[in-house]
This record gives structure tokens, sequence and C-alpha cells, in this order.
């Protein structure tokens, strides 16, 4: 046990009740003279040890809270009170009966054993109070723990104040590009909290996530991106340079021209320079891979046409022109003949044919699409007969084709149509 319950037991084993002149009196009264006067005496000691063993262990097994200071008190008074005892029992020891000699004896006994715990219970209040513990502010002990604990530290950081981390890096869907094709730009983070600010490298200053710019020129170009903050517009944060490079592209041109011929033709010439690949396309109606060419209208209009030409660097630019045709032109064929033998306009045959000297075919058929007639040869125009029986076709309007073979070897399909009447 420690040195408060053995305090507290020393004291309960100590304590006496008052000393009492007339009850000592009666007691001795009581016992008399007899030989069981000791006996009675010892067995009435006895009983009183015993009630006081167990109002010891009452004291210390009590579960209620104990205030030390109140205890110290109390001991205090408990000691004075025995000392007060021992002063009431030796006055009257001194003017007890001299007849009864052994309860005398037995007062002495008592006496002595009082003094004794009384210096012993001294002793060991006066060690217990120099070893007193110190006043403690329980409230201040438990704010400074809180404040210790690295637990409680930890979640009690304000990360608001911290400075975040930006990035900064340039994504460019393509690091070189022909001229007129677009860049664009992104930050490697898209979604910051800051100003995106873009330096494009030819004076163009863009703010935003995603840039998309075409530049005006070729050349390389340095970008960089520049991030900021949004409230005090201050630099937080910037980019390495990207180099973005824009390449040449051929300067692509051409120039056409009409002739009045029997056939009337239009000729197309590339005048492009420095180039690997040329493509034209009169856009619906013909294309070619021929740096030159020549190309008949058969209808009067407006006609779109494109030339492309590819450099070297592997850079395309396209040239666009509108040209206008006056005048229709279908082989020069008659719209009506009478194959009526007076070799007025007896034969039909389209009057180009036989002067361009190249190579056709010429098919007629009849409203209900069926074969009338089919010749290869410029000198055996249709008669007005069917080929097959020789019969006259009927007087109405019949339908003829023709696929010739320029001087290109590419075909060239002409159709309308022709009337007989009789």
């Amino acid at each position: 046990m420690d040195k408060f319950e053995k305090l507290i037991k020393d004291s309960v084993q100590g304590y006496e009740a008052p000393y009492n002149p007339d009850a000592w009196k009666f007691l001795n009264k009581k016992l008399g003279p007899s030989k069981g006067t000791i006996t009675k005496w010892i067995l009435g000691s006895a009983a009183a040890i015993t009630i006081m063993a167990v109002s010891y262990n009452y004291l210390v097994t009590d579960t209620n809270p104990i205030n030390k200071s109140s205890i110290l008190a109390d001991d205090t008074n408990k000691q004075n009170n025995v000392v007060d005892n021992k002063a009431q029992s030796n006055d009257a020891t001194t003017h007890t009966d001299n007849s009864n000699h052994n309860t005398n004896d037995l007062t002495e006994n008592i006496d002595k054993q009082t003094s004794n715990k009384v210096e012993d219970n001294t002793l060991n209040n006066n060690d217990f109070t120099v070893e007193a513990q110190p006043n403690i502010d329980i409230q201040n002990t438990e704010l400074n723990t809180i404040e210790t604990n690295p637990e409680i530290e930890q979640s009690n950081v304000d990360y608001s104040s911290s400075k975040p981390e930006y990035k900064a890096d340039v994504v460019v869907n393509k690091s070189v590009q022909c001229l007129g094709e677009p860049f664009s730009f992104t930050p490697s983070v898209p979604k910051q909290k800051v100003i995106y600010e873009w330096d494009l490298g030819d004076g163009t200053v863009k703010n935003g996530g995603v840039i998309n710019h075409t530049y005006s020129s070729a050349g390389t170009y340095t970008v960089q991106l520049t991030l900021k903050d949004r409230k005090t517009n201050k630099i937080v944060k910037q980019s390495e340079t990207v180099d973005a490079t824009v390449l040449s592209v051929p300067q692509t041109s051409f120039v056409y021209e009409e002739s009045n011929g029997i056939v009337p033709e239009t000729n197309f010439r590339n005048e492009t320079q420095q180039i690997k690949s040329t493509q034209w396309n009169i856009v619906g109606l013909y294309a070619s891979s021929r740096n030159e060419f020549n190309y008949s209208f058969k209808q009067k209009g407006e006609y779109v046409v494109k030339l492309t030409t590819t450099a070297e660097n592997g850079c395309s630019n396209t040239a666009t022109k509108i040209i206008t045709i006056e005048k229709d032109y279908n082989l020069l064929a008659p719209t009506a003949f009478t194959p009526n033998d007076d070799f007025l306009n007896d034969k039909f045959i389209p009057k180009a044919l036989p002067l361009l000297n190249l190579p056709f075919t010429m098919t007629i058929y009849d409203r209900q699409g069926k074969l009338v007639y089919q010749t290869t040869d410029a000198n055996q125009p249709w008669d007005g007969l069917y080929t097959k029986d020789g019969v006259p076709a009927p007087n109405g309007v019949y339908v003829w084709v023709v696929q010739l073979t320029n001087e290109n070897g590419e075909i060239e399909v002409y159709q309308d149509q022709v009337t007989i009447t009789r």
C-alpha cells in the first residue's frame, strides 16, 4: 500500500474515545478486584479492536473519491484528540485507586502504546507532508496535451494557406506543320485555378485553356505558357519554350486559253515552280495529273477549275479559278435529218467526228432504249434504217451517244437527240 493508505490505517488503529473519569470509575466498580477482571478487560478491548478493524476496512474499500486535504485535516484533529486523551489518561491514572494494581499496569501499558502510536503517526504525517504533490492545473494540462498531440496537429493543418503546385507543361498537336494549317496548344493540366496566358512567338498573346492558332508565314516560332494568379495577376509558373515550325507551301498558279476551231477547246497549263506533283480538277467533269491539257466544254456556263501542287517538303497548295464558256459544243451534231433519198440531208453524223480523226463509237437508240444503229467509222453515217433488218425507222425522236478517245487517251462522252422527218 502507498504512504497515503498507510497513514489512514495507522490513524484508525491509534484512535481512542475521549477520556471520561466517571466511565472509568463505573468500569472499575463493575470489574472489581476479582480474578476475572483482567479477562473481562481483555475481552472488551478485543471487541473494541474488532469494531475499529471493521471500520478501517470500510474506509479503505469505500469506492467514493477521497478528498486528500479533508483527510489530512481530519487526521490532524484525531492526533490532537489522542494527545488530549494522553493527558487525561495520565491524570486519571494518578487518581485511580491504588488497590487495583493490575488495572493501573494495564492503563500504563495503554498509555505507552497510545504515546508510541501518536509519535509514529506524527512521523508518518511529517513524511507525507514533505512529499506532498505540487499543485496541478488539470485544465491547462489537458490543453497542453491537445497542442502537442501530433495526430490532432495534423488534422488541424490549414492546407488552404499552403501554396499549390502548378504545372505549366505545353502540349502541341504537331510541332511541324505546313503554312495554313492550325496549331493547337493545350496545357498538360488544363483545369488549374489560374490564368493561362500564351505567347505564340509571332507577337500574338492569347488567354485560354486551349489555343488554336494559324501562322501567316513560314518559319519557326517560340511558344511559351505563363500561369498567373487570378486575383493578383502575378506570375506563378512559366513553361519551357516550345518551337512551332511552319513549312512553306508552293505558290500554285495556272493559266487557261480558249481556241475557236471546229472543236472549241480550252487549254490549261500549270505555272507552279519547284513541285513534285500536280493534280487538276474540273469540278464534276474532269480530272488530270498532267502538267498541261486541253478540254472541250459541251455546254455554255461557269465551271470551277482547281489545281493542287505538292512541294518536295510534302506541303501542298491549291489554286482555284472560275471560267465561263459562252457557247454550247456537242461535236457540231445536227438536230434533225430527212432520209428520203433526195440527196439532201439524207444521213446523220456529228460533223466534228470526221474532222477530229479520233477513235469513237456512235450508237443510236429509240425511245424504248432499243438499239437502232451503231458505227465506229466517220464515213458511215446513220441512213435512217435499222441495222438488223434494214427496215426504215419511223419518224420521231432518237437518242445518239458518242464515246470519243481524245489526244490524251481519255474517254469523252457526248450525247443528244436527233429527229427523223420524211
